[in-house]
């Protein structure tokens, strides 16, 4: 039996969860999206306004070059449970001073030195900031941020949808 031959009842049924279907799929697929850009947005912001911070905070233990005084303003970052590694490097481009969060495994790499901006990994978030001292480059910092809890917040936006969508199809079915 073919489309064709079902009758008109059970045509327009077929057509009217796979209408609600395609439109749960869709405004799925653009909520996604829409959270993944605002989410981008604002990891980015929050991480430039701590390194920005941080940056003022050892800007004058890079100029004077007090390592140990900079190592305790990196162990602040203990309280920002998202923040998995931080480096402070001089104006040789050298590691100054570094911080890494507990349990983090040994094979992690630090990051590079790298021009100011940010660089999204597949579970992580690089930023790169000058350190400036009274608007003078004494050296620059980065901040890596662990982005697991983004996907698992998608992964739990893609269950409801999933649950949803079976919802929207169950209550079509007698309709």
């Amino acid at each position: 039996m073919t489309f064709r031959d079902l009758p008109i009842r059970r045509k327009l049924g077929l057509l009217v969860s796979s209408a609600s279907v395609m439109a749960l799929v869709l405004a799925c697929v653009g909520f996604a999206i829409y959270e993944r850009a605002r989410f981008r947005t604002s990891a980015t912001t929050e991480l430039t306004t701590l390194a920005d911070i941080l940056g003022a905070n050892t800007a004058a233990s890079l100029a004077f070059n007090d390592q140990k005084t900079a190592q305790e303003m990196l162990g602040a970052l203990h309280a920002e449970p998202h923040v998995l590694a931080a480096c402070l490097y001089d104006e040789r481009r050298n590691i100054f001073a570094e911080y890494r969060r507990p349990g983090l495994p040994s094979n992690f790499q630090m990051p590079l030195w790298h021009e100011q901006g940010h660089q999204f990994g597949a579970q992580s978030l690089v930023l790169h900031r000058s350190v400036l001292l009274n608007g003078e480059h004494t050296g620059s910092i980065a901040i890596v941020s662990d982005l697991t809890g983004f996907r698992d917040q998608l992964l739990s936006y893609a269950k409801i949808a999933i649950l949803v969508l079976i919802t929207s199809l169950l209550a079509t079915l007698p309709v």
